[in-house]
């Protein structure tokens, strides 16, 4: 144990989780037959983005906001869904022995901007490929999701941002 260290904080996606961005930009550009530029989106679609992260909508909500920037045919929800996780990429599984074992020293916490259907999608992808069911408790002492809390980091009130 490195002296004076007692907890150590990480980020989800790019961290642990590996992500591609520009694969759901792709997609969604793809779908909806519009421009799904993160620098040169719609106030209306950024705010949409921002609700769904906090928790403020959930994903049903989500997706019908999606499906309405459609230019020329509606797609299904599912396909949104799917367009929408195409970023999620997988584990490198040597990161779960390397939770496990800083556990036993540390606490350890996990801090993130998600959103429903991402977690669905991590748990899914969890349990299918690797059997684990017990993520947030196997892995860490205390996990913070945005969409669960209502806020993103780094708000100053986000619970483990405060001093």
């Amino acid at each position: 144990m490195i002296k004076n260290i007692k907890n150590i904080v990480f980020d989800f996606g790019g961290v642990l989780l590996d992500i591609d961005y520009q694969r759901t930009y792709e997609s969604l550009s793809t779908l909806l037959d519009i421009s799904f530029d993160p620098n040169d989106l719609p106030n209306e679609v950024n705010k949409v983005l921002l609700e769904f992260e906090t928790g403020q909508i959930n994903a049903e909500t989500f997706v019908w906001n999606l499906q309405r920037l459609a230019i020329q045919n509606i797609p299904q929800g599912v396909d949104v869904v799917n367009a929408w996780n195409a970023m999620l990429i997988g584990w490198n599984p040597n990161k779960f022995e390397f939770l496990r074992n800083l556990k036993k020293k540390y606490k350890v916490y996990l801090l993130s901007n998600t959103n429903e259907l991402h977690l669905t999608w991590v748990y899914n992808d969890l349990k299918n490929k690797h059997k684990i069911t017990d993520f947030d408790t196997r892995f860490f002492n205390k996990t913070y999701y945005s969409h669960k809390l209502g806020m993103k980091k780094p708000e100053k009130n986000f619970p483990i941002c405060q001093r």
